[in-house]
C-alpha cells in the first residue's frame, strides 16, 4: 500500500466513515478494543470539517485510528495483499515442514550408507578369508547352518 500523507489519510478515513455509516463512538470503541487508547475528543477532531488541513500527532492519534479503519474497512487491494501474505505464511510453514522431512531422510540415508560400508568391509574380510582358504586347498562348507572353511580331501 502506498504511504499516504496525513491530508490524504484523513480524507480516506472520512470516506470509510461515511461509506460504512460509522459513528465517532463506534470508531472509539474499535480503537479501545484493539488496545489503542485514543481519546474520543481526538477522534472527533480527526473527523471534523477541515481536519485534513490540521496537524495531528500521528503516532498517538492518527495512526491508531488509521490502522483500525484501514485494517477492517480498507481497500480491496489491501485485503488481497492480506490473503496473499497468509498464503505465503502457510507455504513457508509447509516448506519448513518439508525441510524437516528432508533432514530425517538425510539422516536415514547416512545411517544406511554407514551400514552398507560396514557390510562391504565384512564381505571383503570373508572374501579375503575365503581366498586364503582356497590357496591352502580349503573350501567353504555349510554344516547345520554354520559356514566354515575346511581342508579339501585329496
Amino acid at each position: 500500500m502506498p504511504q499516504l500523507n496525513s491530508h490524504d489519510l484523513i480524507l480516506r478515513l472520512k470516506e470509510i466513515k461515511a461509506e460504512h455509516n460509522l459513528t465517532i463512538q463506534t470508531i472509539f470503541d474499535m480503537t479501545e478494543a484493539s488496545g489503542s487508547h485514543v481519546s474520543i475528543n481526538s477522534i472527533k477532531r480527526i473527523f471534523e470539517d477541515g481536519s485534513e488541513n490540521k496537524h495531528f500527532r500521528s503516532e498517538d492519534t492518527l495512526q491508531p485510528v488509521a490502522r483500525i479503519l484501514l485494517g477492517v474497512f480498507g481497500d480491496k487491494q489491501n485485503q488481497e495483499i492480506g490473503v496473499l501474505q497468509a498464503e505465503i505464511r502457510a507455504k513457508d510453514e509447509l516448506i519448513d515442514h518439508l525441510r524437516g522431512q528432508i533432514r530425517v531422510k538425510d539422516d536415514r540415508i547416512d545411517r544406511l550408507f554407514d551400514q552398507t560400508e560396514d557390510l562391504i568391509q565384512k564381505i571383503q574380510k570373508l572374501l579375503d578369508r575365503c581366498e586364503g582358504c582356497r590357496m591352502g586347498g580349503h573350501a567353504w562348507h555349510t554344516i547345520d547352518g554354520k559356514t566354515d572353511c575346511m581342508k579339501q580331501s585329496e
